[in-house]
């Protein structure tokens, strides 16, 4: 008896991370809706491949700065008051963007969007990398962009027939003042205690220094990461289209494709880390670089189906990894949101880069750019996440960065010792 609403949620932590999660979900709706929104800016806006690139990722380079204002202001202001300055600026910027249609203008609107969608994602990114299995967190938010991701897909070209490219911005206004509602759910903690040195049950010592290296090598891992997925995952839409196939069947194929994300996401909720992060990182790696390679110069429904498919399942597997690793480098969650602001960074670079290299219905480039991009990502993030692994959840006696430095030594020793035996 007496318990608070507040008292309930902290005492229910995957109902809390659930709503903490939908809360941040309005600064990743653009992502969700790539495909969509790029084709629809093209189709009815008139705007060439190029701008309507341009256009998001001037949003998602606006999520990226919202994400980086956040990881300045977590001492100021309560993660609660900043989501609401957030929610306030979205809700702004979308409307304006109702009115206009030309390039510039709408380009500096959605960077405004991005700003307070950012900011709001930030929050929830912050929150969750404080609370206990990060990565069930970062694993619900991959469910969750895939899953209504793959609704919006699946009716938005029905009504855009009708409507136009505004209807985007609706759901976009939608997503906002839903994250209002639910961002109460802040005010609830579910800290995990970091113990070292003292066993002082109860108290909550601060994180350690933080390291330059492996923060660094994680920042680019991630980097590289994003910009491989959400360059292809911009164009996904127009590569089919090259096949050729129906608008309609493309939509409901993107639908289905990001369904299969859901799957990728809650193994990660399953799995946690019974086996690690280096190897499901590996494994989430692999898939995506055998997707890119399917999409090379495809002219077939089932494989392209397939591909996309199987890009989906390693998107949403391997980044909650990748976050992880950022959670333990830093439990307070400064790394963590600046690791979202890297994730940002890359994803606005993605469609940028990918419209550098596609020439004339010509995507083959583009899936080599995006090989070497996850390539870069498996050599920067390896020695990192096998120095984690190496760290026991119940004894922390030494830090993932600490251990780094001679998972580093001890492997050039052995690979020294390989090639003097070959």
């Amino acid at each position: 008896m007496g318990k608070t609403v507040k008292d309930s949620l902290s005492s229910d932590g995957l109902f809390t991370m659930l709503l903490v999660v939908i809360t941040g979900f309005v600064g990743v709706a653009p992502l969700a809706v790539l495909p969509a929104w790029v084709g629809g800016m093209m189709d009815h806006l008139g705007l060439s491949e190029q701008q309507a690139g341009v256009i998001a990722s001037a949003n998602l380079f606006g999520s990226a700065i919202g994400m980086l204002i956040v990881a300045g202001l977590l001492k100021h202001f309560s993660l609660l008051r900043l989501a609401i300055m957030g929610v306030g600026l979205e809700v702004v910027a979308d409307l304006a963007s109702l009115f206009f249609d030309a390039a510039l203008q709408l380009g500096c609107l959605r960077f405004a969007a991005g700003i307070g969608g950012g900011v709001v994602t930030a929050t929830a990114i912050s929150w969750i990398a404080q609370q206990p299995n990060p990565e069930r967190g970062y694993g619900l938010f991959m469910m969750l962009q895939f899953g209504v991701g793959a609704l919006i897909l699946a009716v938005l070209p029905h009504f855009m027939a009708v409507n136009g490219v505004n209807v985007i911005y609706l759901v976009f206004i939608a997503f906002a003042f839903l994250s209002l509602v639910l961002s109460p759910a802040l005010k609830c903690s579910l800290k995990r205690k970091i113990h070292q040195g003292n066993d002082n049950d109860g108290i909550e010592v601060a994180a350690e220094k933080i390291k330059l290296l492996p923060v660094g090598l994680s920042f680019v891992a991630v980097g590289l990461f994003e910009a491989a997925n959400a360059g292809v995952w911009a164009y996904i839409e127009r590569v089919g289209l090259a096949i050729p196939l129906p608008r309609d069947t493309l939509g409901m194929i993107l639908a289905i494709a990001s369904l299969v994300g859901i799957p990728g996401a809650l193994a990660v909720v399953w799995l946690g880390i019974r086996r690690g992060r280096f190897l499901p990182i590996a494994a989430g790696l692999s898939c995506g670089m055998l997707s890119l390679l399917l999409l090379l110069g495809v002219d077939d429904l089932l494989l392209y189906m397939v591909a996309i498919m199987a890009l989906s399942a390693s998107w949403s597997f391997t980044l909650p990894y990748l976050q992880g690793i950022q959670a333990q480098l830093d439990p307070q969650g400064r790394i963590a949101v600046l690791g979202y602001f890297v994730v940002m960074v890359g994803v606005a670079l993605g469609p940028a880069l990918y419209g550098g290299v596609v020439g004339s219905g010509d995507y083959s480039n583009a899936m080599w750019l995006g090989v070497l991009l996850l390539v870069g990502c498996l050599i920067a993030i390896a020695p990192v996440a096998i120095a984690t692994d190496q760290v026991s959840d119940r004894k922390q006696a030494e830090s993932p960065t600490e251990q780094l430095p001679r998972v580093v030594t001890k492997s050039r020793h052995r690979l020294k010792k390989l090639l003097t035996g070959i």
